[in-house]
């Protein structure tokens, strides 16, 4: 593990390293006047506010993922249960179909974010939306 040799924060996890290329795909075109349109989210701070703003199980654990789904059913996603029958063989982990219901309902409900007052070199506002 990298962190482990070189050091807590001292490098980017496996996910993030992953997702890296589509990241600058995002940032290339972004611009603040798109920022009124598009926004970034976090899936645990989507889970946290929609739960009423309590904690929840590990997402890997069982009644983690029960909750996580309990909640996107409460706003809408009704069929998440056969999504995550129809992912095998598609590459798309549990984990990750749910947490991208989770952006979804960002992008559609949110009212809420965090930061914002920072601007970046490129005048982009650095916030989170959930």
């Amino acid at each position: 593990h990298y962190w482990a040799h070189e050091g807590k924060g001292r490098g980017v996890s496996a996910q993030l390293w992953n997702i890296r290329d589509k990241i600058r795909d995002v940032d290339e075109i972004m611009t603040p006047a798109r920022q009124a349109t598009i926004g970034e989210a976090h899936p645990e701070l989507v889970f946290w506010n929609l739960a009423g703003r309590v904690r929840l199980e590990p997402k890997t654990s069982a009644q983690g993922r029960e909750q996580r789904v309990a909640l996107l059913r409460a706003r809408g996603f009704n069929k998440v249960e056969r999504w995550l029958t129809l992912r095998h063989g598609t590459g798309i982990g549990r984990d990750d179909l749910i947490d991208a219901c989770a952006c979804a309902v960002a992008a559609r409900d949110s009212t809420r974010r965090v930061g914002g007052e920072e601007i970046d070199p490129r005048g982009l506002r650095m916030e989170i939306n959930y």
